[in-house]
């Protein structure tokens, strides 16, 4: 009995331990690594924001100016970016803890409730590193701007049915809208989205009088029109970066790889495979539960009600404990051989990445099994309800856009989800205590936040993306990479990688600073180089004719003679296709390059060409 009634406090403990253990792990691998494609662009054009104009986004210029803060220094950058994600964590913590409590007082009054939800939410965002890299692509920054924006919406709606804190209701709104505004730069489609979910909010929200409601929505105003002023005055003309974006958008288009309509098809598809993939992962417990509802529906007929209560119950517990138990045995042996699988298999997508559906599904079917309806809180449950639907579409709303399959890059964003859940959890806690004991909500909270973490820790050490088939345990090697230069661990094979190349440049006069026309996407060697990329951070060729041509149009936004000066590196090939992408910009390739320097790496051939003087 004593270890029943202390489950909470033992619950909260392990959780932390367990967060605090995966903030540690990700906080040792920020100076291991280097990946060598899209990683390697973040970077890249991290460091020269100026060199990246045309584009549908505008990320570089804001991690650029917080890679310059901390002097260009990589595993610096990584460091904050993990304290900025917990960060926005909190935000996001702090205003669904608001409306929690707003919706159930007796919340309160659950042991370490405010602990155990503010590591479940950060265990949610920390899901961001699971498998991916830790320096900061618009992933990340969308990530931020979901859990910021959503958090700072539903502040200022709590806040506002009370006149005494109406001040801090409208400056969370305006907060929020400065938020979308940056959103709108760096991921559109997110922004418009998220957009129409908070109004959709703010318009059925119960409570606030509508002139509240209607200051809410000009503070929101004011805030988004005060970023754009900023923006406009401070970082770029609105009327020159509308401009690149739409040069950026025409750009993109070449890949064949972001067609809003190919996409608006897609989606739905995608959806429901995500959909089905949680269903799936708990498909025993289901037919548990229906059981149980079968019982508790023909329990005011029966002769005995209360052997029919006891049998709800136990049919309850026991879907419970398999999905306890599915979670233990995923979260324990994290062993998938991709990240990410595009092609569904049956129907259904890997295990991990409907994960947090799968319990949000199972955990309706039991509301739906257990819950009575006391009428006399129906205008609160009325927002609650609407909270948990607009928490569920915020991840969505943040992979909205990508080229990917949704489903392999919404848990990027899933910390809205992990507060549905625990708002589910809490209402179970409470809607009837006969038969969802007390104790399922920090059980429930401890095994889903120790998933997530056991995934954060393990996916990130043993399939990192960008570096895979190695592992974080194999960087070790100290590296000299950058301008002005860093030291990173990497292993060996990419440390001797890099020295043989830097040991080429030497050879053949490169400074650090020059400009390097990079073929196949190589944008992590010209960082590691020192060099600049004009114009563009990355050049893919020679897979398909898309790729070449958006190669040809990237050339274009760099000037004729930063060309001409510039190295050539070529990862693949020289080929027919290489000297048309050069020829397209007015450069003679191989004809006006000094016989190339080459390097073989893992049986890989890279060769460093310089202009003729």
């Amino acid at each position: 009995m004593k270890l029943i009634k202390n489950i909470n406090g033992l619950a909260a403990i392990l959780l932390c331990a367990i967060l605090l253990l995966a903030v540690i792990v990700l906080f040792w691998q920020a100076d291991r690594g280097l990946g060598l494609a899209d990683e390697g662009i973040y970077i890249l054009a991290s460091r020269y924001p100026s060199e990246v104009q045309q584009n549908v986004s505008a990320i570089y210029t804001f991690v650029g100016g917080t890679f310059e803060l901390v002097g260009y220094n990589l595993a610096a950058l990584r460091s904050i970016w993990i304290v900025m994600m917990l960060l926005s964590a909190a935000v996001l913590w702090f205003g669904f803890h608001k409306v929690l409590t707003q919706v159930y007082e007796q919340a309160t009054r659950i042991r370490y409730i405010r602990l155990i939800s503010l590591m479940f939410v950060a265990a949610g965002t920390l899901l961001h590193y699971q498998w991916s890299y830790l320096t900061p692509s618009y992933y990340t920054l969308t990530a931020l701007s979901v859990n910021v924006f959503a958090g700072l919406v539903l502040t200022s709606l709590v806040f506002s049915a009370d006149e005494r804190k109406l001040g801090p209701a409208y400056l969370s709104s305006a907060a929020a809208g400065v938020v979308l505004g940056e959103t709108l730069f760096f991921k559109f489609p997110t922004a418009i989205i998220i957009a129409i979910l908070a109004v959709f909010l703010l318009g059925l929200w119960r409570g606030p009088s509508r002139g509240v409601k209607g200051r809410l929505f000009i503070s929101a105003a004011v805030g988004f029109g005060g970023w754009l002023a900023l923006y406009h005055f401070l970082i770029q003309r609105l009327d020159q970066a509308w401009r690149m974006f739409q040069e950026g958008w025409v750009l993109y288009q070449t890949l064949g790889l972001h067609s809003p309509a190919e996409k608006a098809l897609a989606y739905p598809i995608e959806i429901g495979v995500l959909l089905y993939t949680g269903f799936f992962e708990f498909l025993p417990c289901y037919f548990l539960l229906a059981g149980a509802y079968l019982i508790r529906w023909c329990r005011p007929s029966t002769a005995n009600p209360q052997a029919a209560l006891l049998a709800t119950r136990w049919l309850v517990i026991g879907a419970l404990a398999i999905a306890f138990l599915i979670s233990a045995v995923g979260g324990i042996w994290v062993a998938s051989a991709e990240r990410f699988n595009a092609v569904p298999v049956g129907g259904r997508t890997l295990p991990y990445l409907g994960f947090e559906i799968a319990w949000i599904l199972l955990l309706s079917a039991i509301w739906v099994v257990v819950y009575r309806r006391p009428q006399e809180r129906a205008p609160r449950l009325g927002n609650l309800y609407l909270v948990i639907l607009v928490l569920l579409a915020m991840p969505f709303a943040g992979a909205a856009g990508t080229s990917n399959p949704i489903y392999n890059v919404i848990l990027f964003y899933a910390a809205p989800w992990f507060c549905a859940i625990l708002m589910l959890l809490v209402g179970m806690h409470y809607a009837n205590p006969k038969v969802v004991a007390p104790a399922v909500l920090p059980l429930a909270a401890l095994v889903i936040g120790a998933y997530a973490c056991s995934h954060v820790i393990q996916g990130s050490i043993y399939q990192p993306a960008q570096i895979k088939p190695r592992t974080m345990l194999e960087q070790t090697v100290a590296t000299q990479v950058g301008d002005p230069p860093v030291v990173l661990k990497l292993d060996p094979a990419t440390h001797e990688l890099v020295t043989k190349l830097s040991a080429a440049a030497q050879s053949l006069g490169f400074v650090a600073g020059g400009d390097i026309i990079a073929f196949d996407e190589q944008p992590a060697l010209v960082y590691a180089l020192g060099g600049r990329s004009p114009g563009h951070p990355a050049f893919p060729c020679c897979r398909s004719e898309g790729r070449n041509s958006y190669s040809k149009m990237a050339l274009t936004f760099a000037e004729p003679e930063r060309l001409k000066k510039s190295f050539v590196l070529l990862s693949v090939e020289q080929s027919a296709q290489v000297a048309e992408i050069l020829g397209s910009a007015g450069l003679r390739f191989p004809q006006n390059y000094h016989p190339p320097v080459t390097v073989v790496q893992a049986g890989h051939e890279y060769s460093l060409y310089k202009p003729l003087d």
